[in-house]
């Protein structure tokens, strides 16, 4: 692939950082979103320009898209219109974000001819979805994995990012069954509550007959069991959900530890087998930028076919999770087999 690369949202808590990782790879990104001025100061450190992209204003999309071949978004949508014209121009498309119905609306669109459109990019989903997939490859017959996130206090995630958690948290609907997932040695096992984030969807729609289960937890127990307990007691209410919102700020008191724990269930050989892998890194937004550039990167070099895929569909799940720690973004800690074992996927090409 060659030609221009969009971040929209390219100023903002993942976007930013998103933009310095693909630069420092030698990918100059040009910096677009409804306020571009906001990004006029990273834009001169960085040595690039910036662009005016209104999600909500079509009239703003031909000449930010001038010239572009690859469009990364870091900003919720809903309606489909921008990725369609991408495709009707044979402009690639990655999403940095984490929608499971924006997903389900992109997978729903007729197959394009000549883009490619990556979704699942990043932490979670993104890392998550290629640990999953990496996994439940090792067995004959998969059958469960259970995705654990534990975060640390002391980060700094968007507004946006903070909304969705306590939207998640109140929602009246929310699966109350919890797990102990083992977070390694400092943390040890702790009480993971289940969040609709999109990975688990989306592995399900792909690895068939594979029950997937996302939860997190936060490196204070006191704090895990707080915050979930009143988002249950109170659960539906707004009132109270804003209140909380507002406070989290104050807990930021702690570590920017980011901790995956990923275990898979399944039949090898006949018998039954449990493996799992840990992932250890610091800053969650930092973190995600980092792998979704290394995911950019991946699909520039190596592109699969033009269509609509999930990164553990579409990236080389091995070559993927070894440069996550030949190039330092974190430490992946095996149990029971290694990565070198974990088959390709069938999509790359």
């Amino acid at each position: 692939m060659s030609g221009g690369l969009l971040v929209v949202g390219g100023y903002g808590a993942v976007g930013e950082p998103l933009c310095r990782a693909l630069t420092a790879a030698g990918i100059l990104p040009v910096i677009a979103g409804r306020n571009p001025q906001k990004g006029v100061a990273l834009a001169h450190q960085l040595g690039t320009t910036t662009r005016r992209l209104d999600l909500t204003d079509p009239g703003t999309w031909d000449a930010a898209l001038a010239g572009i071949d690859i469009v990364v978004m870091c900003m919720d949508q809903e309606d489909t219109a921008l990725v369609r014209l991408l495709f009707e121009r044979g402009i690639h498309y990655v999403d940095v974000t984490a929608s499971d119905a924006f997903f389900r609306r992109l997978e729903a669109l007729p197959a394009p001819d000549r883009s490619i459109a990556l979704l699942s990019v990043g932490l979670a989903p993104g890392l998550t979805n290629m640990l999953a997939r990496g996994l439940a490859g090792t067995f004959d017959r998969p059958t469960r994995v259970d995705i654990g996130m534990l975060f640390g206090l002391g980060d700094h995630p968007g507004a946006a990012g903070l909304d969705w958690m306590a939207e998640q948290i109140f929602d009246p609907h929310r699966r109350r069954d919890l797990k102990r997932q083992d977070f390694g040695p400092t943390w040890g096992t702790r009480r993971a509550h289940v969040l609709d984030f999109s990975d688990q969807h989306a592995l399900m729609r792909t690895m068939p007959n594979v029950a997937v289960t996302t939860r997190i937890a936060f490196e204070s127990r006191l704090v895990t069991a707080a915050l979930f307990g009143i988002g249950s007691w109170f659960a539906g209410n707004g009132l109270v959900r804003g209140v909380l919102r507002r406070s989290f700020p104050a807990f930021r008191l702690g570590s920017r530890t980011v901790n995956l724990s990923v275990e898979a269930v399944g039949y090898r050989h006949g018998n039954r087998r449990r493996s799992s892998v840990r992932f250890l890194a610091e800053g969650e937004s930092r973190t995600t930028a980092r792998l979704a550039a290394l995911m950019i990167r991946m699909l520039m070099a190596r592109p699969p076919r033009p269509g609509i895929w999930h990164s553990h569909e579409a990236l080389n799940v091995p070559a993927f999770l070894s440069a996550v720690e030949t190039e330092g973004i974190g430490t992946l800690d095996w149990s029971w087999i290694p990565p070198t074992l974990i088959p390709t996927t069938a999509m790359a090409s």
